[in-house]
């Protein structure tokens, strides 16, 4: 009888000996070639489309990584838009802090970005100064960080200070806390303008925490909007970034797009129909010449049977207006029993 365990031996197709196993090194060597075969974009390996389409050797395509871990949901004019108006923020915030601490600080936007959760809560430092907060009456726990150093700059200057800092802080004290609420409240209005909801956005602290280790305010998944600055308040520069879950802004980010100008060639061009109603509205029509020039004096003594002498090219040179716009030139001069005028050209808006 045959041996079971024979049987189950796997075998090499196209082998001379059908029961053969693969061998440890045979198995490397099917690995490298493969993972050679997949690294060779630009080498002598084949690429197919999704379709299973061979790319053309002399026209390859353009590859680009994609980190499935952290989908991108943004189209990149969105990502355009949210980084012009984090931007202006930035500025606007500066100016508003340096006023309210009466010191100078500066804000500058780093990035704007889509992460999932798990991924911003290990981005945030240990330890830190992190702050949850919600916009009222959107759903959705928000997450401001900012590194003690600068909180403490924050607090310093508050507290009649020149806005200085221990560069080794870890951890703030509760009235420092409760100080620095102050500014970081400040940060959240002026940050939910930017969205520009008809319904006013109302920031509210809700709590905070030390670091992002045991940050718990979404299921791990969850697709956050993430903006990063760098500030500087007197000889403290640290990272600060907000994050909110998208889901509870999606629909004011789509909202956006609906304000963008349309493009040169989506714009819709201007009917030039022509409706019946248009031919009994009367235009009045007149002509004009720049004749001559004449002193204060000469207009002042200027008395009813005066002749005043005009140069005789004007008469080539008149111009028909058509209501208030100079529509065209030509030739004034006599037609039978009536004074007529040949248009000779269109007057264009430069000539006018």
């Amino acid at each position: 009888m045959p041996d079971p365990e024979q049987e189950k031996k796997p075998s090499v197709p196209g082998g001379s000996n059908p029961a053969q196993e693969l061998t440890q090194e045979e198995i490397d060597q099917l690995l490298a070639a493969s993972q050679a075969a997949a690294n060779s974009v630009g080498g002598n390996g084949p690429i197919f489309d999704c379709r299973g389409n061979r790319f053309d050797r002399t026209n390859p395509p353009r590859v680009e990584p994609y980190d499935f871990s952290n989908p991108t949901v943004l189209e990149e004019h969105l990502l355009r838009i949210l980084r012009q108006r984090h931007g202006e923020f930035a500025d606007l915030l500066a100016a508003r802090l340096s006023l309210y601490l009466r010191l100078d600080v500066t804000l500058e936007l780093q990035s704007v970005s889509t992460q999932v959760y798990r991924r911003f809560a290990a981005s945030v430092r240990n330890p830190s100064h992190v702050v949850l907060f919600k916009l009222e009456p959107l759903n959705g726990v928000g997450v401001l960080e900012i590194a003690p150093t600068l909180g403490l700059a924050f607090v310093d200057r508050m507290l009649g200070g020149k806005g200085e800092s221990d560069p080794d802080a870890t951890a703030l004290t509760e009235i420092e806390m409760n100080l620095l609420d102050d500014v970081l409240l400040v940060f959240l209005e002026e940050w939910a303008r930017i969205w520009g909801s008809e319904t006013p956005l109302t920031p509210s602290l809700l709590g905070r925490e030390s670091g992002g280790r045991y940050l718990q305010t979404s299921a791990s998944d969850t697709i956050m909007l993430v903006a990063v600055f760098d500030g500087t308040a007197g000889s403290s520069t640290e990272r600060i970034q907000v994050a909110i879950p998208f889901p509870s802004i999606e629909h004011l980010v789509r909202g956006m797009s609906a304000l963008l100008p349309a493009p040169e060639d989506e714009k819709p061009e201007h009917s030039t129909e022509w409706r019946p109603i248009y031919n009994n509205i009367p235009i009045p029509l007149s002509v004009e010449w720049d004749a001559c020039e004449l002193t204060v004096k000469e207009i002042l003594d200027l008395k009813p049977g005066q002749v005043i002498r005009l140069p005789r090219q004007i008469i080539s040179d008149t111009r028909v207006r058509l209501g208030d716009v100079s529509r065209f030139t030509g030739e004034i001069g006599v037609d039978g029993d009536h004074l007529a005028v040949r248009i000779d050209k269109t007057t264009s808006q430069e000539d006018v």
